[in-house]
């Protein structure tokens, strides 16, 4: 299967993998032949992009971080959590300046995160990830404008896991920062009309509100258990930066390897806040809430280039292992290859390479003026010199 845009969908192609609502309802089961009204409807789903089957692409299968099943159930309490929220500020509406103080405060506000829940599911990510054999991120190209704030949290989470395995967190460390990394966005759901915009369209006041939220997360997830200080601490300075020009507390970072013992938030930005910090800003990049979506590779070096003075530079050296910049089943062109009759070929990722992450094993599906041809699979890894883009 391949990665296909929404705005490319033909009638007739055929659905890779089943399509799931915001909540994790199925909307289609895979396999489903797609038809002029299918597609229309799934254009009002808010989807970017899905997997369908073609020939020559059905032998291509990403490998899952994590089951359709964990990550449905998972979005699920996102949503569920949005929604608890947003009853709980609808029953005392006040001030953004007195919102500080309720949250504090309200009866409302108390008990507002289903620990139990939101804990249990981060449990299940954490065990797939630590019972798979994938050290890489392969599945965060298929975004939903509509369900963003659903997606953001499962991906945060199941890259901030992955980072964490790299550096050998315990499972309870894995927990608390995928804990952390799951609700570090929840301060923002106490101003539900603003989850539906985009950074550039606040106002300055609402952008002074938002620049609270981790507060507030901190906040509400305090007044919900007597567990979890880690994830409490990853929730609260996961905006903080390593020059101390973050906020909302403005500590500074070490630029040391984040590992948890020893270490002390009143001081320093907490470790498992310098993995969600990377992690969020990686998502938020590919996704395009600050501009046009980019690719996992700009996005990247665009983190890079901010480690030392925003980010912690050990976590990006781990970003840059853990993402794959050519995810199975996406589209590329070939811009330049050694063999000749390469170039201009569109092909799609059969497997990436993480030795040699700019030559994965493709499936040639197009030759350069667009035809399709016979499939057949190509190992970049053996040509001498290739260059590859995503296609758009």
């Amino acid at each position: 299967m391949r990665i296909c845009p929404v705005k490319d969908l033909q009638p007739g192609m055929m659905l890779g993998k089943s399509l799931f609502s915001d909540d994790g309802q199925l909307l289609l089961r895979a396999g489903f032949p797609l038809e002029a009204e299918i597609i229309h409807r799934v254009l009002g789903t808010g989807r970017t992009a899905l997997y369908i089957v073609e020939d020559g692409t059905e032998d291509i299968l990403p490998e899952e971080t994590i089951s359709e099943e964990t990550r449905n159930r998972a979005s699920a309490v996102v949503s569920n959590t949005m929604l608890r929220i947003a009853e709980a500020a609808a029953q005392r509406p006040v001030s953004p300046e007195q919102l500080k103080t309720v949250i504090e405060k309200a009866p409302e506000f108390r008990n507002v995160v289903d620990v139990e829940r939101v804990s249990g599911e981060i449990a299940s990510i954490v065990d797939e990830i630590m019972d798979s054999s994938a050290l890489i991120l392969n599945q965060t190209l298929i975004k939903s404008n509509t369900g963003y704030n659903q997606e953001h949290a499962i991906d945060v989470t199941m890259l901030s896991v992955l980072i964490g395995r790299r550096l050998l967190y315990s499972r309870r460390d894995l927990l608390e920062l995928g804990i952390a990394a799951f609700l570090h966005d929840l301060g923002k759901m106490a101003f539900p009309e603003l989850l539906a915009k985009r950074p550039h369209e606040y106002s300055e006041d609402e952008h002074f509100m938002m620049r609270e939220h981790p507060v507030f997360g901190h906040t509400m997830f305090g007044n919900s258990t007597d567990r979890f200080f880690m994830a409490q601490a990853g929730i609260l300075y996961h905006h903080e930066r390593q020059d101390g020009l973050g906020y909302p507390l403005g500590v500074r970072g070490k630029n040391t390897k984040p590992y948890v013992n020893g270490a002390k938030p009143t001081e320093s930005m907490f470790p498992l806040s310098e993995i969600v910090a990377v992690a969020d800003a990686y998502d938020n990049l590919i996704a395009g809430r600050k501009g046009a979506p980019q690719s996992p590779e700009a996005a990247i070096t665009e983190i890079v280039r901010q480690s030392r003075s925003i980010y912690n530079s050990e976590v990006v050296k781990l970003l840059v292992e853990t993402i794959s910049i050519f995810p199975t089943g996406s589209m590329v062109r070939i811009v330049e290859a050694t063999t000749k009759g390469l170039d201009g070929c569109a092909a799609a990722v059969m497997k990436p390479n993480s030795a040699k992450p700019h030559h994965p094993i493709v499936v040639l599906v197009r030759d350069a003026k667009g035809n399709r041809i016979t499939p057949r699979t190509v190992d970049l890894a053996a040509e001498t010199h290739s260059r590859l883009e995503l296609a758009h």
